[in-house]
């Protein structure tokens, strides 16, 4: 008897959190790159980062991924009715594919017949989110979100029956989970924030999507965008200094000349020189000025002739 109500009162207690698993999981470097000068970056620094080849990849992944809409099937066992709603019957090869998939194995196992569902108040409202987007644009608004930050938010607007009919996604910049003071919940509510406008939503009314992230698996998201963040920057840069280039018709900021001429000898030597004084020129610019057998010229705009069209 006493086992029996151990095991009754733990079914009835409410499941709750270990509370050493709160907060972040992480104790490491909050810096991206090995030289500890890179910061992780902001939700504004990964948007800032959407042009050239990250957005391209970025929206050829979210677009490629929301041409799969999602499909809904019902199952019928021995001696049960037949569905009530529109249906399609699958032929033998879709049958066997959806039953060799290992999440759906065990649902299926003692199906008789399975059938697509064609007419569903979910089907409608994934096809149709809100006034603004239809399937596709959630579906690739949501993965576009999920390669950026790692994580995306659904909010789900009830009826007065407390029925989702619509789905708004919430951008994730300005999106925080919360709890509250003493709680024993992952999350209470979502904290969305605009500029000085601050909206509160119930966690049972948001779907919470993230990527796996090993710093913090209950509320992070580790995107992909932020994994190759350091090559990312790295390009933009690149870009940066070639259009900086282009801009100045391609005119180098200085000329070094020997002061010997332009002999062999006189230019190997010079460059081998550089190559060693080169780290201690850039720390220190008296290196060049102590080159008194050495000049340095800056070439202004002015000097070019004849201009050059621009």
């Amino acid at each position: 008897m006493k086992n029996l109500l151990n095991n009754l009162a733990r079914w009835l207690y409410r499941k709750t959190m270990p509370r050493s698993l709160f907060g972040r999981q992480w104790s490491g470097t909050n810096f991206v790159d090995n030289y500890k000068r890179t910061r992780n970056p902001t939700s504004n620094e990964l948007m800032a980062e959407l042009k050239g080849a990250a957005w391209t990849c970025i929206s050829m992944n979210a677009g490629t991924c929301a041409t799969f809409p999602p499909q809904l099937f019902v199952t019928t066992g021995s001696g049960q009715p037949r569905p009530k709603c529109a249906t399609r019957p699958l032929g033998r090869e879709q049958t066997l594919r959806l039953k060799s998939m290992p999440h759906l194995a065990s649902r299926l196992k003692s199906a008789d017949r399975v059938e697509e569902v064609l007419d569903h108040p979910l089907l409608n409202l994934l096809s149709r989110a809100n006034p603004v987007h239809n399937g596709f644009d959630l579906l690739e608004l949501t993965q576009i979100y999920l390669e950026v930050h790692g994580k995306a938010f659904w909010y789900l607007n009830k009826n007065v029956l407390e029925v989702p009919d619509e789905i708004w996604i919430l951008p994730t910049q300005n999106v925080a989970p919360r709890r509250q003071p003493d709680s024993s919940n992952v999350v209470d509510y979502y904290e969305y924030r605009n500029g000085s406008q601050v909206q509160c939503f119930p966690a049972e009314d948001v779907i919470f999507f993230r990527y796996p992230d090993p710093r913090d698996p209950y509320l992070g998201g580790l995107s992909p965008l932020r994994a190759c963040y350091e090559q990312v920057v790295l390009t933009s840069e690149y870009a940066a200094t070639k259009s900086a280039i282009y801009e100045n018709r391609a005119v180098p900021s200085a000329v070094i000349s020997p002061a010997e001429g332009s002999a062999r000898r006189s230019v190997i030597a010079w460059k081998r020189s550089g190559t060693r004084s080169f780290a201690a020129a850039a720390r220190d610019e008296s290196w060049w000025r102590s080159r008194a057998s050495r000049s340095i010229c800056s070439i202004p705009r002015w000097a070019i002739w004849p201009p050059w069209p621009t």
